[in-house]
């Protein structure tokens, strides 16, 4: 953080913590299995994650911005799942502009293979329509894991 002013540094910190939480939360929604009876409670969880995402969308923008940090990729996935004429976003940076710029945001769900509960789902991805940019799919898990192991260790402690 050797180009960041004692201010800025300030700013990075929070914005650091903030995106930390909710990549945690985001972490722990994308790697849950759901009862799909109870529509309810995956609403619950449903609205979890996209506030969740939002706010990593947000702060680890700002984030990489202030510190001048180089793009990672979203290469990690929680769920083995095809994805048929979608476009897949792999850039962790471009991905927090889609948070941004978001028009439309949903969380694409989908069936469970197993059964624990039953009717099982699992939380695979956000479906991101921006104002200049058509759809695309960010894997939330990937998009998690992705700050939380390549983004989060570059940040340092603020100067004294």
């Amino acid at each position: 953080m050797s180009k960041i002013k004692l201010a800025d540094a300030h700013l990075v910190m929070s914005a650091s913590a903030n995106a930390e939480r909710a990549a945690l939360s985001l972490f722990s929604v994308a790697s849950a299995v759901y009862p799909g009876d109870n529509p309810n409670l995956v609403n619950h969880f449903i609205r979890e994650a996209i506030e969740a995402g939002i706010a990593l969308g947000l702060h680890a923008r700002k984030v990489v911005e202030l510190c001048h940090l180089e793009d990672v990729r979203l290469s990690q996935t929680r769920w083995k799942y095809e994805i048929v004429s979608q476009q897949r976003e792999a850039s962790f940076r471009a991905a927090t502009n889609r948070f941004v710029h978001a028009r439309q945001l949903q969380v694409r769900t989908l069936q469970y293979p197993d059964k624990i509960f039953g009717n099982d789902m699992v939380m695979a991805e956000f479906v991101i329509t921006t104002d200049k940019l058509e759809e695309a799919y960010i894997d939330i898990f990937g998009f998690a894991w992705a700050y939380l192991s390549q983004i989060a260790p570059q940040i340092g402690m603020p100067p004294n």
